[in-house]
């Protein structure tokens, strides 16, 4: 479902922040103009959703945040790196640039660096079967989601 508009709000909000990485691992305090940052991405985030909806990595994390207590955005990002792993190499490149990161690998990395989860692998599975079961979603996802490519994304 992207088009022009919403690459704008995703591209922007990627790249705002990347430069924001600095406050999110603790490398730098966050001040007044890095707030502001962060809540622009924050808006921008918001306006992709309400634009295009979510997938796969947010459709599995609510069994996650619902039955082992993860917060919601760990629970998203646990998921994200290894979901980008299939998308479309121009896309998947894009998204890598806006970000900062060299590959999939680093930026799963990165992610578990900042909110490291461990839930039981039957979780994990429940998770990944009621999406396959969710058609609605899986319309969403902008490739093949089968039952192979599912284990490797809930493979966290």
């Amino acid at each position: 479902m992207a088009d022009t508009y919403s690459d704008m709000s995703v591209f922007t909000g990627l790249k705002e922040w990347a430069e924001c990485k600095p406050y999110i691992d603790g490398r730098a305090d966050i001040d007044k103009a890095a707030a502001q940052k962060l809540m622009n991405v924050s808006t921008l985030a918001g306006i992709s959703i309400a634009q295009n909806g979510t997938t796969i990595p947010h459709a599995l994390s609510y069994m996650l945040t619902y039955e082992a207590g993860i917060p919601h955005g760990a629970a998203v990002g646990a998921f994200q790196s290894k979901y980008l792993r299939y998308a479309e190499k121009y896309r998947r490149e894009a998204v890598l640039e806006a970000l900062e990161f060299r590959s999939t690998e680093e930026l799963g990395e990165y992610i578990s660096s900042l909110a490291p989860i461990s839930v039981p692998r039957d979780l994990l599975e429940r998770s990944a079967q009621s999406v396959m079961n969710n058609t609605a979603k899986l319309m969403l996802c902008p490739y093949a989601m089968d039952d192979e490519i599912m284990q490797d994304i809930i493979n966290i």
